[in-house]
């Protein structure tokens, strides 16, 4: 019987549909006879999803996740709790230490982001040092372009696998109402149409290029309206200043919630003009709940391309993202039909069921 500690970098406020899918997982492996407790960060400990994996699952807390102190301190837990496979997420620096301290364990890397490969020359560096050490692990790539990234399929030990959606998480029943709720709340007329925007990262999910373009259309159109939910620790003043006070006046900056779907309720159109994506919950999410969606036209999320209520422009590209947002808006009058099938066809494409199963023969191949 496979013992598996799932060890993550991860203690944002809200679990997102992230946390639901390892919850998920968890079970499932449990219910394939696979025992599997947790490892987070201290910092999880604040945050009220821990309660839901505390539970059902063992959960060890870890402190500075570089320090090759707290690397031994977990091998040494690993090691009494006789673990024989890791399966990491957001790859806490330890993963590196315990592939030199424990040549037993198997080590599985699912990997998220590509922010660590293009940053900086430094990162490059640190990345191909680690290389030597990721050729003993197996690595889970959330988009085809991290797994071209890292140019790892060549040693035959990773695979591609799209993110999957809990669907579960959204009581789709009761939109219209908390739409018409919040639409009241926020002083938005009913016929006004709303952007939503997700900017975590000012930069990277490139929010001024959402307010340049969005600048644009308030020009050209006196009934639009942005929502951008803002990241925990993001200042916002200074990118304020960029636009001018017209456009301030229809823009409302939000934080983010659990209940995510009630941003979903109040918007017509997501708009994701990111920089860089390793892959989109976002666009996964606004389609199962029946959005339109423009996006920059980034590799990482063209698994959306397909989908007919999605429009892309050039990244970065300013007067091109405005374009899309107006054909968008003139979509909007797409029949209901239409969203239900996309919204069918997102549930079916990114079955959770689907995804605990390929991982988990994956892990255990």
């Amino acid at each position: 019987m496979m013992k598996l500690l799932i060890a993550i970098k991860y203690a944002s406020v809200y679990s997102g549909n992230f946390i639901p899918s390892i919850i998920f997982f968890a079970k499932y492996c449990v219910s394939r006879g696979t025992e599997v407790g947790f490892a987070f960060p201290l910092d999880a400990q604040k945050r009220d999803w821990i309660k839901l994996i505390e539970k059902s699952f063992d959960v060890y807390y870890f402190g500075n996740e570089k320090n090759i102190i707290e690397a031994i301190k977990i091998d040494k837990y690993i090691r009494k709790r006789e673990y024989d496979s890791v399966y990491f997420h957001f790859s806490p620096s330890f993963i590196f230490y315990l592939s030199i301290l424990n040549k037993k364990i198997k080590l599985i890397r699912h990997v998220h982001t590509d922010m660590g490969l293009h940053i900086s020359i430094t990162s490059k560096i640190k990345y191909f040092i680690k290389k030597p050490f990721y050729l003993r692990m197996k690595h889970i790539y959330v988009s085809e372009k991290l797994l071209s990234n890292e140019n790892m399929s060549k040693f035959g030990n990773c695979i591609y696998l799209k993110n999957s959606l809990v669907t579960t998480r959204f009581n789709t029943n009761k939109l219209q109402q908390c739409r018409n709720e919040l639409r009241k709340k926020f002083k938005l007329k009913n016929d006004s149409i709303v952007f939503l925007v997700f900017g975590w990262n000012l930069y990277v999910k490139g929010v001024d290029i959402a307010l340049k373009a969005f600048e644009k259309l308030v020009s050209v159109d006196d009934n639009v309206n942005m929502i951008i939910v803002t990241g925990e620790h993001e200042n916002i003043d200074n990118i304020k200043k960029t636009i001018k006070e017209a456009t301030q006046m229809r823009i409302r900056f939000v934080e983010p919630v659990e209940n995510v779907s009630i941003y979903y309720a109040i918007s017509d159109i997501l708009l994701s003009s990111s920089r860089s994506e390793g892959f989109s919950y976002s666009i996964l999410e606004a389609l199962y709940l029946g959005k339109t969606v423009v996006t920059s036209n980034l590799q990482a999320v063209s698994w959306s391309f397909k989908y007919p209520t999605v429009f892309s422009f050039i990244s970065e590209d300013i007067e091109d993202c405005f374009k899309k947002m107006i054909i968008g808006m003139n979509n909007l009058s797409l029949n209901e039909n239409l969203t239900k099938e996309v919204s069918l066809l997102i549930s079916e494409d990114f079955s959770i069921d689907k995804w605990a199963n390929t991982i988990y023969d994956f892990i255990n191949s």
